[in-house]
């Protein structure tokens, strides 16, 4: 069935139709038969945010990175390979499925690299996290190297923050909505804590040099040494002050409870366009309008 080119329906209401149903993904699978026009749009919210209400049940699961290791060139999968992993010769898939993705969830990124490695690799287990961080790198350059639009950025610690250090990732970030940061700085080893403050100011200073359009942003940052938040929040103050349209801003109460003066500073660049503060502390929150 081909698309109707004498449909009285304008083709921009069939984009806000298809938005609309961008959480409903059985009825965008059925979409796809359709016709070419309507598969290209179920396609395009399908895998714009591929890292979203993941089923781990499903034995389909892991053909989500199996499709982006398909789109990957010949010397990225021969470096997977020389890595360990046993990666199959085989031809780009259809669609450039990488440069649709609209929302990078890096905790449902690893966990779907985790078991796509256990189901392709009967030897996952040799020199598993090497494997593991190897396979998060390559493919999260791809992903950060053809994304046209990302809009959302949701960061977890405990996944690891290689693909910071990706040169593609400063430029993908351009055009971000959302932002989420959940960081546990664990230890009290004063090389652990540096190297998890480098690791968050070296995020937010590319964050403030290369976006400017963040408009809903959630930060939960915490530690066992108070002196910690004192050492990132030049660099958070920095990176927020640099959004022009930024509209709610969350916070954790630890990480203001030591910087006031700075966190007063943080709400006085954004007392025009700033809408909703919430402060998060221990089972409760406190939301100002």
């Amino acid at each position: 069935m081909e698309f109707d080119i004498k449909s009285s329906i304008p083709f921009e209401c069939y984009d806000e139709i298809f938005y609309q149903l961008r959480n409903d993904r059985k009825t965008l699978h059925t979409c796809m038969f359709v016709n070419r026009y309507f598969c290209s749009l179920a396609i395009t919210l399908l895998w714009g945010t591929p890292f979203e209400r993941i089923n781990l049940e499903s034995q389909k699961t892991h053909l989500i990175i199996s499709v982006y290791v398909n789109s990957l060139v010949d010397e990225d999968k021969s470096y997977l390979r020389l890595a360990g992993i046993p990666v199959e010769s085989s031809e780009a898939p259809y669609f450039n499925y990488p440069e649709f993705l609209s929302s990078f969830n890096s905790q449902g990124f690893q966990l779907l690299i985790e078991r796509w490695l256990m189901l392709i690799d009967p030897n996952y287990h040799v020199n598993y996290q090497s494997k593991i961080i190897y396979a998060s790198y390559i493919i999260s350059n791809l992903l950060f190297a053809s994304t046209k639009k990302l809009e959302s950025l949701k960061y977890f610690s405990h996944n690891g923050i290689h693909f910071i250090s990706h040169k593609e990732f400063a430029y993908s970030i351009s055009h971000l909505v959302n932002l989420e940061i959940t960081y546990f700085a664990e230890g009290n080893e004063s090389k652990l804590l540096q190297s998890d403050e480098d690791k968050l100011n070296n995020l937010f200073n590319t964050l403030s040099r290369y976006t400017f359009t963040i408009k809903f942003v959630k930060i939960n940052i915490s530690s066992n040494d108070s002196s910690f938040y004192t050492r990132i929040i030049k660099s958070i103050s920095n990176f927020i002050a640099h959004q022009f349209n930024l509209e709610e801003l969350s916070v954790n109460e630890t990480l203001i409870s030591v910087n006031l003066l700075e966190f007063e500073n943080i709400i006085r660049s954004q007392e025009i366009n700033l809408k909703s503060l919430t402060i998060e502390g221990k089972g409760s929150y406190y939301s100002g309008r």
